[in-house]
């Protein structure tokens, strides 16, 4: 059975529409993203090597996310690609806090943080079946290793996702619990 989107408005506002993933979307209509970014102490961020058997950018490095299907929330979706991802379930109590919101193409991307140092327990992150390796990068390698072609294309016209990101690296967990 094909993949399922629900799909939004551009200020996020529920269509009542569905469609295919990987089908053009009705004109002024989005789907959601979600996006997993967590940070060490160190301040470095969890990175993972998409499998060789991915469609999109085998073996290439990219952060934890992925679309979310109809029936879900963001958040709802971002646990679940967590889970297919990196093999660790997230609960709604775990400190992973929403931070930023926008549209890039026919997507609305919901980018979630959380601070590893605000957990109870080391977490273990394990390889899903559409991840090849896990790893921690600085701000400064992740750029490297996009400029490199080694890192999903982000950099290249995504200035907005790096912006979040290199402010993220200056926050401590109270700011981002208001942020």
């Amino acid at each position: 059975m094909p993949e399922l989107w629900d799909l939004y408005t551009k200020d996020g506002a529920p269509t009542g529409k569905t469609a295919v993933r990987g089908s053009t979307l009705p004109e002024g209509c989005f789907h959601l993203v979600s996006h997993f970014w967590s940070k060490r102490k160190d301040g470095k961020f969890l990175v993972q090597q998409r499998s060789a058997s991915v469609e999109h950018w085998p073996l290439w490095w990219a952060l934890t996310g992925g679309s979310v299907v109809a029936g879900e929330d963001a958040k709802v979706g971002l646990l679940r690609e967590i889970e297919e991802e990196l093999g660790l379930i997230f609960s709604f109590e775990d400190p992973i806090y929403h931070v930023k919101r926008f549209v890039k193409y026919d997507a609305i991307f919901d980018i979630w943080m959380m601070d590893e140092s605000a957990l109870s327990y080391e977490p273990s992150w394990q390889c899903g079946e559409e991840v090849a390796a896990v790893d921690y990068m600085s701000y400064e390698e992740l750029l490297k290793a996009s400029d490199e072609n080694h890192f999903i294309e982000y950099r290249k016209d995504w200035a907005e996702y790096y912006s979040t990101m290199n402010e993220y690296q200056f926050r401590d967990e109270d700011l981002i619990r208001n942020w």
